[in-house]
Protein backbone atom coordinates (compact mmCIF):
# COMPACT_ATOMS: atom_id res chain seq x y z
CA UNK A 1 0.00 0.00 0.00
CA UNK A 2 1.29 3.52 -0.71
CA UNK A 3 2.24 5.92 2.07
CA UNK A 4 2.99 9.60 1.72
CA UNK A 5 5.94 11.21 3.43
CA UNK A 6 6.40 14.91 4.03
CA UNK A 7 8.09 16.57 1.08
CA UNK A 8 9.34 20.02 0.19
CA UNK A 9 8.28 21.49 -3.12
CA UNK A 10 10.46 23.85 -5.15
CA UNK A 11 10.07 27.54 -4.38
CA UNK A 12 8.35 29.43 -7.23
CA UNK A 13 10.61 31.66 -9.28
CA UNK A 14 10.53 35.26 -8.16
CA UNK A 15 12.71 36.65 -10.94
CA UNK A 16 11.30 38.00 -14.17
CA UNK A 17 12.39 37.15 -17.69
CA UNK A 18 14.37 39.89 -19.37
CA UNK A 19 15.43 40.55 -22.94
CA UNK A 20 18.92 39.18 -23.58
CA UNK A 21 21.81 41.28 -24.77
CA UNK A 22 23.27 40.41 -28.18
CA UNK A 23 25.69 37.49 -28.17
CA UNK A 24 27.60 35.22 -30.51
CA UNK A 25 26.25 31.89 -29.26
CA UNK A 26 22.55 31.05 -29.04
CA UNK A 27 21.42 28.14 -26.86
CA UNK A 28 17.91 27.02 -27.78
CA UNK A 29 16.29 24.75 -25.20
CA UNK A 30 13.26 22.77 -26.34
CA UNK A 31 11.82 20.81 -23.42
CA UNK A 32 8.55 20.44 -21.55
CA UNK A 33 10.15 18.86 -18.48
CA UNK A 34 13.27 19.78 -16.54
CA UNK A 35 15.58 16.94 -15.55
CA UNK A 36 19.21 15.98 -15.31
CA UNK A 37 19.97 16.99 -18.90
CA UNK A 38 18.83 20.57 -18.32
CA UNK A 39 20.83 20.70 -15.08
CA UNK A 40 23.93 19.64 -17.01
CA UNK A 41 23.18 22.26 -19.65
CA UNK A 42 23.56 24.89 -16.91
CA UNK A 43 27.20 23.83 -16.45
CA UNK A 44 27.83 23.81 -20.21
CA UNK A 45 26.38 27.30 -20.71
CA UNK A 46 28.30 28.76 -17.78
CA UNK A 47 31.51 27.36 -19.23
CA UNK A 48 30.73 28.96 -22.60
CA UNK A 49 29.93 32.29 -20.96
CA UNK A 50 33.57 32.48 -19.87
CA UNK A 51 34.50 32.51 -23.56
CA UNK A 52 31.85 34.92 -24.84
CA UNK A 53 28.27 36.12 -24.47
CA UNK A 54 25.40 33.65 -24.73
CA UNK A 55 21.76 34.18 -25.69
CA UNK A 56 19.40 31.63 -24.12
CA UNK A 57 16.08 30.93 -25.81
CA UNK A 58 13.53 28.53 -24.29
CA UNK A 59 10.28 27.16 -25.68
CA UNK A 60 8.29 26.32 -22.53
CA UNK A 61 7.28 28.06 -19.30
CA UNK A 62 8.85 25.20 -17.32
CA UNK A 63 12.26 25.77 -18.92
CA UNK A 64 11.80 29.53 -18.63
CA UNK A 65 11.27 29.30 -14.90
CA UNK A 66 14.16 26.88 -14.37
CA UNK A 67 16.81 28.86 -16.23
CA UNK A 68 15.70 32.18 -14.74
CA UNK A 69 16.04 30.58 -11.30
CA UNK A 70 19.59 29.58 -12.29
CA UNK A 71 20.41 33.25 -12.89
CA UNK A 72 20.30 33.33 -16.69
CA UNK A 73 18.76 36.00 -18.87
CA UNK A 74 16.21 34.20 -21.02
CA UNK A 75 14.19 34.84 -24.15
CA UNK A 76 10.91 32.94 -24.37
CA UNK A 77 9.56 31.67 -27.71
CA UNK A 78 6.40 29.58 -27.15
CA UNK A 79 6.44 26.22 -28.91
CA UNK A 80 4.48 23.15 -27.89
CA UNK A 81 4.67 20.38 -30.45
CA UNK A 82 4.49 16.81 -29.20
CA UNK A 83 4.94 13.66 -31.20
CA UNK A 84 7.12 11.84 -33.68
CA UNK A 85 10.15 13.23 -35.43
CA UNK A 86 8.31 14.07 -38.67
CA UNK A 87 5.78 16.16 -36.75
CA UNK A 88 8.65 18.11 -35.22
CA UNK A 89 10.15 18.60 -38.68
CA UNK A 90 6.84 19.89 -40.06
CA UNK A 91 6.26 22.24 -37.10
CA UNK A 92 9.70 23.81 -37.49
CA UNK A 93 8.53 26.21 -40.20
CA UNK A 94 6.09 27.90 -37.82
CA UNK A 95 8.74 28.02 -35.08
CA UNK A 96 11.23 29.62 -37.47
CA UNK A 97 9.14 32.78 -37.76
CA UNK A 98 9.41 33.50 -34.03
CA UNK A 99 12.79 31.93 -33.24
CA UNK A 100 15.03 33.45 -35.91
CA UNK A 101 14.45 37.11 -34.88
CA UNK A 102 15.74 36.20 -31.41
CA UNK A 103 19.09 34.93 -32.73
CA UNK A 104 19.73 37.39 -35.54
CA UNK A 105 22.98 38.55 -33.91
CA UNK A 106 24.41 35.06 -33.28
CA UNK A 107 27.13 33.24 -35.19
CA UNK A 108 26.57 29.75 -33.76
CA UNK A 109 23.67 27.80 -32.27
CA UNK A 110 23.38 24.93 -29.81
CA UNK A 111 19.98 23.25 -29.65
CA UNK A 112 19.30 21.19 -26.56
CA UNK A 113 16.68 18.51 -26.04
CA UNK A 114 16.36 15.29 -24.13
CA UNK A 115 15.67 13.34 -27.34
CA UNK A 116 16.48 13.75 -31.01
CA UNK A 117 12.83 14.70 -31.62
CA UNK A 118 13.21 17.74 -29.36
CA UNK A 119 16.34 18.84 -31.24
CA UNK A 120 14.95 18.53 -34.78
CA UNK A 121 12.33 21.31 -34.66
CA UNK A 122 14.59 24.15 -33.40
CA UNK A 123 17.51 23.00 -35.58
CA UNK A 124 15.47 23.09 -38.78
CA UNK A 125 13.72 26.30 -37.67
CA UNK A 126 17.10 28.02 -37.42
CA UNK A 127 18.32 26.66 -40.77
CA UNK A 128 15.18 27.86 -42.53
CA UNK A 129 15.97 31.42 -41.48
CA UNK A 130 19.77 31.30 -41.18
CA UNK A 131 21.21 28.63 -43.46
CA UNK A 132 24.72 29.95 -42.76
CA UNK A 133 24.70 29.06 -39.06
CA UNK A 134 26.45 26.00 -37.69
CA UNK A 135 24.08 24.01 -35.47
CA UNK A 136 25.23 21.64 -32.74
CA UNK A 137 22.73 19.43 -30.93
CA UNK A 138 23.36 18.78 -27.24
CA UNK A 139 21.83 15.31 -26.92
CA UNK A 140 22.24 13.10 -23.83
CA UNK A 141 21.52 9.77 -25.50
CA UNK A 142 20.54 7.78 -28.53
CA UNK A 143 17.13 6.21 -27.96
CA UNK A 144 16.74 2.81 -29.60
CA UNK A 145 13.00 2.69 -30.29
CA UNK A 146 13.26 -0.98 -31.22
CA UNK A 147 13.60 -1.85 -27.53
CA UNK A 148 10.09 -0.58 -26.85
CA UNK A 149 8.36 -1.06 -30.22
CA UNK A 150 10.11 -3.95 -31.95
CA UNK A 151 9.99 -3.90 -35.76
CA UNK A 152 8.07 -0.61 -35.82
CA UNK A 153 10.79 0.89 -33.65
CA UNK A 154 13.53 -0.33 -35.99
CA UNK A 155 11.77 1.28 -38.94
CA UNK A 156 11.44 4.50 -36.94
CA UNK A 157 15.15 4.40 -36.10
CA UNK A 158 16.05 4.18 -39.79
CA UNK A 159 13.55 6.84 -40.87
CA UNK A 160 14.79 9.32 -38.26
CA UNK A 161 18.09 9.77 -40.11
CA UNK A 162 16.29 11.68 -42.86
CA UNK A 163 15.12 14.37 -40.43
CA UNK A 164 18.43 15.43 -38.84
CA UNK A 165 19.93 17.15 -41.90
CA UNK A 166 19.80 20.57 -40.19
CA UNK A 167 22.14 19.35 -37.43
CA UNK A 168 25.84 19.71 -38.27
CA UNK A 169 27.31 18.01 -35.19
CA UNK A 170 26.45 16.62 -31.78
CA UNK A 171 27.67 17.00 -28.22
CA UNK A 172 26.87 14.17 -25.83
CA UNK A 173 27.83 13.01 -22.35
CA UNK A 174 30.09 9.96 -22.71
CA UNK A 175 31.91 7.76 -25.20
CA UNK A 176 29.20 5.08 -25.25
CA UNK A 177 26.57 7.57 -26.36
CA UNK A 178 29.02 9.23 -28.76
CA UNK A 179 29.57 5.91 -30.52
CA UNK A 180 25.82 5.24 -30.80
CA UNK A 181 24.97 8.74 -32.04
CA UNK A 182 27.85 8.81 -34.54
CA UNK A 183 26.95 5.39 -35.90
CA UNK A 184 23.27 6.18 -36.30
CA UNK A 185 23.16 9.83 -37.38
CA UNK A 186 26.54 9.91 -39.18
CA UNK A 187 27.60 13.27 -37.82
CA UNK A 188 30.68 14.38 -35.84
CA UNK A 189 30.22 13.92 -32.09
CA UNK A 190 32.17 15.43 -29.21
CA UNK A 191 31.92 14.55 -25.52
CA UNK A 192 31.36 16.85 -22.54
CA UNK A 193 31.21 14.75 -19.38
CA UNK A 194 28.45 15.31 -16.88
CA UNK A 195 29.28 17.25 -13.73
CA UNK A 196 28.58 15.37 -10.51
CA UNK A 197 26.78 17.34 -7.80
CA UNK A 198 27.53 15.42 -4.60
CA UNK A 199 24.80 14.16 -2.31
CA UNK A 200 25.65 14.07 1.39
CA UNK A 201 26.41 10.51 2.57
CA UNK A 202 23.59 9.12 4.72
CA UNK A 203 24.10 9.21 8.47
CA UNK A 204 20.95 7.28 9.45
CA UNK A 205 20.12 3.59 9.32
CA UNK A 206 16.55 3.02 8.16
CA UNK A 207 17.05 -0.70 7.69
CA UNK A 208 17.21 -2.50 4.34
CA UNK A 209 15.08 -0.72 1.77
CA UNK A 210 14.96 0.08 -1.92
CA UNK A 211 14.93 3.63 -3.23
CA UNK A 212 14.14 5.26 -6.54
CA UNK A 213 15.20 8.86 -7.20
CA UNK A 214 14.01 10.57 -10.35
CA UNK A 215 11.15 11.55 -12.59
CA UNK A 216 7.89 9.60 -12.42
CA UNK A 217 7.67 8.88 -16.12
CA UNK A 218 6.52 5.51 -17.40
CA UNK A 219 7.62 6.18 -20.96
CA UNK A 220 11.33 6.19 -20.15
CA UNK A 221 11.74 5.41 -16.45
CA UNK A 222 8.94 2.80 -16.26
CA UNK A 223 8.34 3.26 -12.53
CA UNK A 224 5.01 1.43 -12.70
CA UNK A 225 6.85 -1.49 -14.29
CA UNK A 226 9.37 -1.35 -11.45
CA UNK A 227 6.60 -1.82 -8.90
CA UNK A 228 5.26 -4.72 -10.99
CA UNK A 229 8.66 -6.41 -10.78
CA UNK A 230 9.05 -5.79 -7.05
CA UNK A 231 5.53 -6.94 -6.17
CA UNK A 232 6.71 -10.51 -5.81
CA UNK A 233 6.94 -12.74 -2.71
CA UNK A 234 10.56 -13.55 -3.64
CA UNK A 235 11.55 -9.89 -3.20
CA UNK A 236 13.43 -9.67 0.13
CA UNK A 237 12.88 -5.91 0.45
CA UNK A 238 9.61 -4.83 2.00
CA UNK A 239 9.85 -1.11 1.19
CA UNK A 240 10.39 1.02 -1.91
CA UNK A 241 10.91 4.73 -1.20
CA UNK A 242 10.29 7.04 -4.16
CA UNK A 243 11.93 10.47 -4.21
CA UNK A 244 10.58 12.40 -7.18
CA UNK A 245 7.56 13.59 -9.07
CA UNK A 246 6.37 13.70 -12.64
CA UNK A 247 3.53 13.40 -15.13
CA UNK A 248 2.80 9.73 -14.41
CA UNK A 249 2.58 9.99 -10.64
CA UNK A 250 -1.17 9.13 -10.57
CA UNK A 251 -0.52 5.90 -12.49
CA UNK A 252 2.42 5.02 -10.24
CA UNK A 253 0.34 5.67 -7.11
CA UNK A 254 -2.51 3.56 -8.48
CA UNK A 255 -0.18 0.61 -9.07
CA UNK A 256 1.40 1.09 -5.63
CA UNK A 257 -2.04 0.88 -4.03
CA UNK A 258 -2.50 -2.59 -5.53
CA UNK A 259 0.90 -3.96 -4.44
CA UNK A 260 0.79 -6.91 -2.04
CA UNK A 261 4.48 -7.62 -1.47
CA UNK A 262 6.11 -4.18 -1.33
CA UNK A 263 5.17 -1.04 0.60
CA UNK A 264 5.69 2.07 -1.55
CA UNK A 265 6.42 5.38 0.20
CA UNK A 266 6.14 8.61 -1.81
CA UNK A 267 8.37 11.46 -0.64
CA UNK A 268 7.68 13.80 -3.55
CA UNK A 269 10.30 16.07 -5.06
CA UNK A 270 13.28 16.62 -2.73
CA UNK A 271 16.07 19.13 -3.56
CA UNK A 272 19.49 17.52 -3.96
CA UNK A 273 20.96 19.43 -1.02
CA UNK A 274 18.22 18.01 1.24
CA UNK A 275 18.25 14.47 -0.08
CA UNK A 276 21.17 13.18 2.01
CA UNK A 277 19.37 13.30 5.39
CA UNK A 278 16.47 11.30 3.88
CA UNK A 279 18.74 8.45 2.79
CA UNK A 280 19.83 5.42 4.80
CA UNK A 281 23.13 3.58 5.01
CA UNK A 282 21.48 0.31 3.90
CA UNK A 283 19.57 1.77 0.96
CA UNK A 284 19.82 0.24 -2.51
CA UNK A 285 18.97 2.35 -5.58
CA UNK A 286 16.98 0.45 -8.22
CA UNK A 287 16.09 1.73 -11.70
CA UNK A 288 13.95 0.13 -14.41
CA UNK A 289 14.63 2.54 -17.29
CA UNK A 290 13.92 1.59 -20.89
CA UNK A 291 16.70 3.91 -22.07
CA UNK A 292 19.21 6.28 -20.47
CA UNK A 293 22.12 8.45 -21.48
CA UNK A 294 24.08 8.33 -18.25
CA UNK A 295 21.79 8.51 -15.21
CA UNK A 296 23.47 11.02 -12.92
CA UNK A 297 21.74 9.69 -9.84
CA UNK A 298 23.69 6.42 -10.08
CA UNK A 299 27.02 8.24 -9.93
CA UNK A 300 25.76 10.60 -7.22
CA UNK A 301 24.54 7.73 -5.05
CA UNK A 302 27.79 5.83 -5.60
CA UNK A 303 29.73 8.87 -4.38
CA UNK A 304 27.49 8.87 -1.28
CA UNK A 305 28.17 5.18 -0.64
CA UNK A 306 24.82 3.84 -1.88
CA UNK A 307 24.98 0.99 -4.44
CA UNK A 308 22.68 0.73 -7.44
CA UNK A 309 21.21 -1.81 -9.83
CA UNK A 310 19.63 -1.02 -13.19
CA UNK A 311 18.39 -2.51 -16.42
CA UNK A 312 20.82 -4.03 -18.90
CA UNK A 313 20.78 -1.10 -21.35
CA UNK A 314 23.49 1.02 -22.95
CA UNK A 315 23.04 3.90 -20.52
CA UNK A 316 23.92 1.72 -17.52
CA UNK A 317 26.68 -0.32 -19.14
CA UNK A 318 29.24 2.44 -18.73
CA UNK A 319 28.60 2.90 -15.00
CA UNK A 320 27.32 -0.44 -13.67
CA UNK A 321 29.01 -3.83 -14.10
CA UNK A 322 26.94 -6.71 -15.50
CA UNK A 323 26.59 -8.08 -11.96
CA UNK A 324 24.52 -4.98 -11.12
CA UNK A 325 22.27 -5.02 -14.19
CA UNK A 326 19.17 -7.10 -14.88
CA UNK A 327 17.39 -8.12 -18.07
CA UNK A 328 14.19 -9.57 -16.58
CA UNK A 329 12.31 -10.30 -13.36
CA UNK A 330 14.35 -13.40 -12.53
CA UNK A 331 17.66 -11.55 -12.80
CA UNK A 332 16.32 -8.65 -10.74
CA UNK A 333 15.11 -10.92 -7.94
CA UNK A 334 18.42 -12.81 -7.97
CA UNK A 335 20.31 -9.52 -7.64
CA UNK A 336 18.06 -8.31 -4.83
CA UNK A 337 18.37 -11.54 -2.86
CA UNK A 338 22.14 -11.64 -3.34
CA UNK A 339 22.57 -8.03 -2.24
CA UNK A 340 20.22 -8.45 0.71
CA UNK A 341 22.06 -11.59 1.86
CA UNK A 342 25.47 -9.89 1.65
CA UNK A 343 24.17 -6.82 3.48
CA UNK A 344 22.76 -8.96 6.29
CA UNK A 345 26.01 -10.92 6.58
CA UNK A 346 28.01 -7.70 6.74
CA UNK A 347 25.72 -6.32 9.42
CA UNK A 348 26.00 -9.49 11.50
CA UNK A 349 29.76 -9.55 11.05
CA UNK A 350 30.04 -5.94 12.14
CA UNK A 351 28.00 -6.67 15.22
CA UNK A 352 30.29 -9.43 16.48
Amino acid sequence: MPRRANSEMPVPASATVQAAAPGRLAVVVNCGLVGGHEMQLVHLVRARERVGPVVMVVTSPVAQRFFVDQGFTVRYVPFDCQGKIWRQWQASRKLSATLCPEIVDCAEVIVSGGTIEACVAPARAVKLGRADLKITAYLPMYVDRARAFGLVGRIYNCASRAFVTAIDSFVTINRVQARLIRRHYRRPVSVVRNVIEPVAPPSSNHGPRLIYVGRLDNGQKDVTGLIDLLDDPRNPYRELHIFGDGPDRPAVEARAAEAQHVDVVFHGWVPRQRLGPRLGRRDLLVMNSRWEGEPMIVREMKAAGIPAIGTNIDGFRGILPRTQRFADRRELLDLLNDHHHKAMMAMEGGGR
